[in-house]
């Protein structure tokens, strides 16, 4: 039966001890811990009760994190439900810490890969508690062998979701709060048990996947004229932007040599979708441009006989690459829940995929549903008080797609690469903000949202 944490939030002091066993027993830098604890109503609002959550990895009996892994570096114990991370397998993605609600894999500066909670699974072969439950003070935490049934977890500040966490909470008794603590404060190095109320994907930490994503969208953009209208785009520059998409995005991952791994879970993980419906499109495209530019030895006089069934092809692979990207971030908070992102990959190829190819039906079409989603964005952000930049919208709007409309209206042939440029640089500022309004749950998260209903509530 699998193992399980218990813990029980009427025990809980918030004293910090889970946190500095797991760093000690795992050899982690004092500044680490594979465990957080996290403190609902941590102002102490005298209205609501206050009470702590000490989380490590749940060991979910269907893990957000392996599925998503590109690099097949997770596996689950059959037996004891454990979930292990083989840093020999992992490329440094940090894929696994999105898709995570319960922020369990733990990001390894040093190795270059992620790290996670094991369950103490050494210590448990020799019939030993893990190092967390044997140092809490009180017996808030402990584990069991317990079935699904037998869990419940929904308290406070716990992302509820169907992944199957295991662990059993105990929530606070009616009127109840958490007891304070009597132990002293705890040392500097492990003051802060909860991990800060940040996004884990910031516009600064994954440039690299900005530029990888609008380079995708622009090389779609590229193909489509090239298939569909008839352009020429020189087959070199298309290769060279496509590599030079590759390494951007490569330059986020902490193994670098391990790049190859990323495409081992296309059954389960969107990313490894993504790496190689991208590859293959830009295999086949710079095929196509070739074979159509009369480079290709061989295939000169019989060309006309492949060459739209290759053309469409690559541009296949491009859809399934651009909805890829897209999927990528299933696991992102909306900012308008049920709308797409204005700056969507998918939308944004077929933006400049009508650009390119000289298109004003497929252009205005996509240009016009992509002003509709950021004005609809916009307001959305705007009535919760939130960060709006009325001077990027400006130039979002105005440059990327007010001014290519008019210049294409006025004059359509001679103001061709001003329509072009202002486009991409419309596309660009929207993509950017994309990433700097990428917001992932976590237990810190769930617990700010909580507390707030609550507030609202009284």
């Amino acid at each position: 039966m699998p193992t399980s944490f218990r813990f029980d939030t009427n025990k809980c002091t918030g004293c910090q001890a889970c946190r500095l066993a797991c760093t000690i027993e795992n050899g982690l830098d004092l500044d680490r811990s594979w465990r957080s604890v996290v403190t609902f109503n941590e102002r102490q609002n005298p209205e609501i009760p206050v009470f702590h959550l000490s989380l490590a990895c749940n060991h979910c009996s269907d893990p957000a994190c392996m599925r998503a892994c590109p690099a097949l570096a997770y596996s689950k114990d059959p037996l004891t439900g454990i979930v292990l991370l083989d840093s020999d397998k992992c490329i440094g993605c940090k894929y696994c810490s999105w898709a995570c609600p319960y922020d369990a894999p733990e990001w390894d500066a040093t190795a270059g890969v992620m790290s996670k909670c094991t369950l103490c699974d050494s210590r448990l072969s020799q019939g030993l508690a893990p190092a967390c439950a044997t140092a809490c003070p009180t017996g808030a935490l402990g584990v069991a062998d317990l079935g699904f049934g037998a869990i419940s977890n929904e308290v406070e500040g716990f992302p509820r979701t169907d992944l199957g966490p295991s662990i059993d909470i105990r929530p606070l008794r009616a009127g109840g709060t958490a007891p304070e603590s009597s132990a002293p404060p705890p040392m500097r190095h492990v003051a802060s048990g909860s991990r800060a109320l940040a996004s884990r994907i910031t516009l600064r930490s994954e440039w690299s996947l900005m530029a990888f994503s609008l380079l995708a969208a622009l090389l779609f953009g590229m193909l489509a004229a090239a298939v569909v209208a008839g352009m020429s785009p020189a087959p070199q520059s298309f290769l060279a932007v496509g590599l030079s998409a590759m390494a951007l995005s490569a330059a986020h991952l902490g193994r670098k040599l391990r790049a190859w791994r990323a495409v081992l879970n296309v059954a389960h993980s969107w990313l490894s979708r993504e790496i190689l419906g991208f590859a293959l499109f830009v295999v086949f495209g710079t095929t196509f441009l070739a074979g159509s530019a009369g480079m290709v030895p061989g295939l000169s006089a019989g060309w006309d006989r492949y060459a739209s069934p290759l053309g469409w092809t690559a541009l296949a692979c491009g859809l399934l690459m651009l909805i890829s990207i897209d999927r990528v971030y299933d696991f992102a908070i909306k900012p308008v829940p049920r709308l797409p992102h204005s700056g969507g990959a998918l939308l944004t190829g077929l933006f400049l995929a009508g650009i390119l190819a000289a298109n004003p039906l497929l252009a205005g079409a996509t240009g016009a549903l992509k002003l509709a989603l950021y004005i609809a964005r916009k307001a959305a952000m705007s009535s919760r008080a939130g960060s709006v930049r009325p001077g990027v919208c400006t130039l979002r709007i105005g440059i990327g797609l007010v001014l290519p409309a008019v210049a294409w209206a006025l004059a359509p042939a001679s103001a061709r690469a001003l329509v072009v440029g202002t486009a991409v640089i419309g596309e660009l500022l929207d993509r950017a903000e994309f990433y700097d309004e990428l917001e992932i749950l976590t237990p810190s998260r769930q617990m700010a949202n909580d507390l707030q209903a609550r507030l609202a509530g009284l």
